[in-house]
């Protein structure tokens, strides 16, 4: 997995490339918690994290799992979770396990595979 994290007013973005699978769970759940401290770190605030997903090409259920424990702590902090492109595979995931009910996930797909 590779990643990029950029800050930009207030607004992050985290691009990830790749899988998240358990072997590199941690590089995931680091980019998370750097998110969340930045405000911190920097005395800046962050009020939205955006998720590119697109070259994304498989998310193990821990990743999921990690995804969901922190997501109570970006609602805390008043940090609106957007994920803005992601790969056919992974969003067909999301919306099995019903993600898009918690947060939102815009994106641009065929037609064809928006009926979940």
């Amino acid at each position: 997995m590779a990643h990029t994290l950029t800050f930009y007013d207030e607004v992050a973005t985290l691009k990830i490339k790749g899988a998240i699978t358990p072997i590199n769970l941690f590089i995931f759940q680091n980019k998370l918690k750097e998110i969340l401290n930045h405000s911190e770190l920097t005395c800046k605030k962050i009020s939205r994290l955006e998720i590119d997903l697109n070259e994304c090409d498989y998310i193990h259920s821990v990743g999921i799992h990690k995804f969901l424990s922190y997501y109570h702590d970006f609602i805390k902090k008043d940090i609106e979770i957007e994920i803005t492109d992601c790969s056919e595979n992974v969003y067909k995931l999301l919306m099995i396990i019903k993600l898009n009910q918690l947060i939102s996930i815009n994106i641009n797909l065929p037609d064809d595979i928006y009926h979940y």
